[in-house]
């Protein structure tokens, strides 16, 4: 989740910095089609390589968690979320977006964090399909 576009550019960075330690050199400068295909085939060939995806993925686990800081764990400021309900309720899930978040300091009163009419058809949709289903020789 991106609080600004401060924080993108040092995801970026990062995910740059990565890549380029686990032996991926790309353009990043050039933003051409040609050489977008060019970066799109580069790092899918780097990452079929089982020690190369590992080490970037074991980057990109550390640059998160860099990244994120005091922002998650349990020293951190506690936050509310909106939790999202999937159109047919099979399942719930963490939102990514700024919108559905809020600090847990907001009093209840003031929050944006509300549930919508469509939030509600989906959680009830959601409660229909989570029902156990009947177990097996208790027909």
């Amino acid at each position: 989740m991106y609080y600004s576009s401060k924080k993108k550019d040092k995801w970026m960075d990062g995910i740059a910095e990565v890549l380029s330690e686990a032996g991926v050199e790309l353009d990043w400068e050039d933003e051409s089609e040609a050489a977008k295909k060019d970066f799109e085939v580069t790092v899918t060939e780097a990452l079929k390589d089982r020690d190369t995806c590992s080490e970037v993925m074991d980057g990109i686990g550390e640059l998160y968690v860099k990244l994120v800081g005091k922002k998650c764990g349990s020293d951190s400021q506690p936050m509310r979320l909106k939790i999202v309900y999937d159109s047919k309720g099979r399942y719930v899930q963490q939102p990514r977006f700024d919108s559905f978040v809020e600090s847990m300091e907001v009093e209840e009163e003031d929050t944006r964090l509300k549930l919508t009419k469509t939030d509600e058809e989906y959680k009830q949709k959601s409660l229909v399909t989570a029902k156990p289903s009947t177990p097996v020789g208790r027909l």
